[in-house]
């Protein structure tokens, strides 16, 4: 199965909330991903499978897990148990779609996860804070989202670099409007230096044309007169 987001090394926590007793028990899943196996050579075959993930929770008093047909895990509680997720450093549970806010793996195709949009009372928004449980922590990490300082972005904020963003696309956009505005500048004087030396004026040449019209019209009105000058001298003789 092919996984929208690369995990890596790390793990998360799964807690168990006894319903009648208010007991809440803390148990770390760690993910071994590094390519290494127990020799020290490379090598994936000790790195963790979704089989060991689910083996894992599966071990959990209260707790079933069974990994469907379509590479899917369905977890399943006894009566009067509830659980939660968290800490997660290992992006597994974002990348096998468990308790994730959002769907998608891009900017072309995020939403909110469907089934939170469907029924916001399955969103969680309290946390655990160590051992401590804060009914408005996810709620207000999730407002906090928009002040942190990400390594995807060099430490800028989301809000910084889409500022940035804007700002260096429209510089980058004057700044090539500037040089094709130049370059037509250039063509349209090496246009002009070109017609200036081969290009001919056709309201120049028309006025040439009439002169020389004129000049012929007055040659062969000349040459006539000078025929029947003749030819009267001729007659008188």
């Amino acid at each position: 199965m092919k996984l929208p987001f690369a995990p890596q090394n790390g793990g998360f926590l799964v807690r168990t909330t006894d319903a009648a007793s208010g007991a809440v028990t803390s148990t770390r899943i760690d993910i071994d991903l590094d390519g290494i196996n127990a020799a020290g050579q490379p090598g994936f075959t000790d790195d963790t499978s979704i089989i060991d993930i689910a083996a894992d929770i599966n071990a959990i008093q209260g707790l079933t897990t069974t990994i469907g047909g379509d590479g899917r895990l369905t977890i399943k509680t006894t009566p009067g148990t509830s659980f939660t997720f968290g800490e997660d450093t290992s992006g597994v549970l974002a990348a096998l779609g468990i308790n994730s806010y959002f769907s998608g793996t891009d900017a072309t195709n995020i939403s909110v996860d469907q089934s939170l949009a469907s029924n916001p009372h399955k969103l969680m928004t309290g946390r655990y804070e160590g051992d401590t449980f804060l009914e408005n922590g996810t709620s207000l990490a999730i407002a906090g989202m928009q002040d942190a300082q990400l390594e995807t972005f060099g430490g800028q904020t989301i809000g910084s670099f889409w500022r940035t963003s804007v700002q260096q696309l429209s510089v980058r956009t004057g700044s090539a409007r500037v040089l094709s505005q130049s370059t037509q500048l250039v063509s349209d004087s090496m246009m002009s230096q070109r017609l200036a030396i081969s290009g001919v004026d056709s309201d120049e040449e028309a006025i040439n044309l009439l002169q020389f019209q004129k000049a012929y019209t007055g040659a062969a009105r000349i040459i006539q007169t000078t025929n029947e000058m003749l030819d009267t001298l001729i007659n008188l003789i």
